[in-house]
Order: C-alpha cells, then sequence, then structure tokens
C-alpha cells in the first residue's frame, strides 16, 4: 500500500510477468585494448543493455579475444534495440573471482548497437566488439558513519548510457576512506562508490557520483530506522495497532510484514511517515489470519520526498543509477489477534 499516492499512473518495474519473457544469446571476439589471453591480473567485461532489459553482462578473468555466449533477456516486445559494450581492465591482488579489487588501470573501451530478437543466436560478426584505449583518473575520499556502524565494504561501480550500473571491483576492507581509478573519456560514462554499513542486526548503504579526479568526496551514511513499537513479541496485533520506528530523514520508507507461514499473505507499506498501520484489505480477500507469527521490518531510501517518488522506474521497486541512500532495520517478532 502507498500512503498519499497521488499520480495516476504508478509503475511496479519490481514485478515482470515470466510468460512474456524474451530471449537470445550473443558471442563474438574482441580486438584491441592489448593483447590476448588475457592474463592472471587482468578482466574483460561484456555487457547489453537496451530500455527492456535489466544489465547482462558476463565477466571473463582470463582467456579471449572470442567471448560468448552472452545471455540476454527481457519482457515485452519481440525485439529489444540496445547497446553491445566491453571493457578492459588490470586489477591489484590475487585472483579470486570475476570480480576482486577495483582496477588500477583500463585497457580499452568498445560499443556496438545491436537488435536482438527473441529465440536469435547473435555470431558471426555481428556481436564482434573494438576496444579503443582509454584513460584512468583517481577519485579519492572518506566516510561518515553513524555512532556504533563499521564499514562492511565497498563497491566501485559504473553506468554508460544505461539505466542500471555495472560493478568493476570490490573493496572488501573496513578502512573508512577510498582511493581508486576509474575510466575517462567514455562518452556518457558516470561513476560511483558505494559504501555499506552496518551496526547491530542493521544495514545502510550510499550509493555515491563520483567525477575524475575528485579528492574531496565524503560519503554519508544514514542510521537505519529500528523498531520501537510493538516491541518484539508483541501479541494482539491488529489492523489498528500503531507500527513506530525510528525516522530516515528526507525518504520514504518500505515496512514489510512477513508471515511465518509462507501460505498466509504478506502486507507491504510505503509512506513518508514514521509510523503506520497493518493495511485491512479485508474486502479483497486478503484479511489479516488470525493468530498468526509474523515479523517487521522498517526500510528507508533517499531522496524520495513523497510516495508518488517511489513509484515508477526510478522509484522504490525500479533500477536507478541515481546517487541515493537506503537502509535496513532489525527485525521485530509479533503475533496478531486470534
Amino acid at each position: 500500500m502507498f500512503k498519499g499516492l497521488t499520480r495516476r499512473d504508478p509503475t511496479l518495474q519490481f514485478y515482470r510477468v515470466i510468460s512474456d519473457s524474451k530471449s537470445a544469446t550473443v558471442t563474438g571476439t574482441l580486438s584491441g585494448g592489448g593483447s590476448y589471453p588475457l592474463v592472471n591480473g587482468e578482466r574483460f567485461l561484456v555487457w547489453f543493455t537496451s530500455p527492456e532489459t535489466s544489465i547482462m553482462w558476463m565477466a571473463t578473468r582470463q582467456g579471449g579475444p572470442g567471448y560468448g555466449p552472452l545471455q540476454v533477456s527481457w519482457a515485452g516486445p519481440d525485439a529489444t534495440v540496445g547497446e553491445l559494450q566491453a571493457l578492459r581492465w588490470s586489477f591489484p591482488g590475487p585472483d579470486n573471482g570475476p570480480f576482486a579489487q577495483p582496477p588500477t588501470s583500463y585497457a580499452g573501451y568498445g560499443s556496438r548497437s545491436l537488435t536482438l530478437s527473441n529465440g536469435g543466436t547473435f555470431g558471426g560478426g555481428v556481436g564482434d566488439v573494438a576496444l579503443n584505449s582509454v584513460a584512468a583518473s583517481s577519485v579519492a575520499g572518506t566516510i561518515s558513519l553513524p555512532p556504533m556502524y563499521s564499514v562492511s565494504d565497498k563497491r566501485l561501480k559504473i553506468a554508460i548510457r544505461s539505466s542500471s550500473t555495472q560493478l568493476l571491483g570490490l573493496d572488501p576492507s573496513s578502512a573508512k576512506s577510498f582511493s581508486y581509478m576509474i575510466p575517462s573519456g567514455v562518452s556518457e560514462a558516470r561513476a560511483f562508490v558505494e559504501v555499506y554499513a552496518s551496526g547491530t542486526f542493521v544495514a545502510s548503504m550510499t550509493r555515491a557520483a563520483v567525477a575524475a579526479g575528485g579528492s574531496g568526496v565524503t560519503v554519508e551514511i544514514g542510521a537505519a530506522p529500528t523498531p520501537i513499537v510493538p516491541i518484539d513479541g508483541a501479541t494482539g496485533v491488529t489492523t489498528t495497532t500503531p507500527f513506530q520506528w525510528s525516522p530516515f530523514a528526507g525518504g520514504v520508507n518500505l515496512v514489510v510484514f512477513v508471515p511465518g507461514d509462507f501460505h498466509l499473505p504478506s502486507f507491504y507499506v510505503i509512506t513518508t511517515d514514521s509510523m503506520a498501520t497493518i493495511p485491512d484489505l479485508t474486502s479483497l480477500g486478503l484479511a489479516l489470519p488470525k493468530g498468526a507469527a509474523y515479523q517487521w521490518i522498517p526500510s528507508a531510501r533517499v531522496p524520495s520526498h513523497r510516495c508518488d517518488d517511489a513509484t515508477g522506474p526510478h522509484g522504490e521497486l525500479g533500477l536507478t543509477t541515481d546517487p541515493h541512500q537506503s537502509a535496513s532495520g532489525n527485525t521485530n517478532n509479533f503475533t496478531t489477534a486470534p
């Protein structure tokens, strides 16, 4: 339930009709950006984006210049028009996964337009991508944490002419500072640093935009909303029982009421307030079950100043490349009235 919703065209992009899913595969060969095959400490990444797809990617630690098959899926039309992109870089440290430490240098980037049709296999040169040299610039900053929070990890991401971000590297250190290299000179490229922090049974994340050459970036982490009432283990809860949590300033809150028995209904409330009740949906055949065990978890997202902002492709349930904060509080248990 959206409390205070006024727009008449809300879109919940979180849900997708599986029966409407379309798919295609792409194979190809990369050229440029250095010699092949790749050696230890090198990566190349190939991904496809279009208005209908979430980002579809494949990372290769060694090998090349061939790649594939890249599996692409989307919902909606039988054909999707998008862009095939590839990026190659070097990184430090052990070769322990497709995404290790953030890159220290970039060898090349390339892209090409590509139209995919449902059920198609696209190779024979249509998936080939030529990489051109790309420069790298440094970005550095510090992290501001609430009391009793610590850094869990940091992630370097990039978005290039897309509504989705692509992970470039993971930094598992708990240091409250960072210094990374990001590609520069790529048209419409935006880089982001995501910082994940945690307290006692709570978690918070901030995505901050970073510009090449920036040295004074400060990433602010907000304290996650935490339950106040009802207390953990409360009984006799009804649709008039008030649920209250600590506010997360400047954002929209998502409160989830989850049953212990998955056969029972879950309830969701999206609101700008720091108090809510479980929606009474009896008239829709979704009455709150009697004597049932439930959990409730408050979470929040900034900046969304109205419930209207929390709908559509860049809302609470959609994808966005915009800088934002999100946080999830700890879980309280309760039992509904008999």
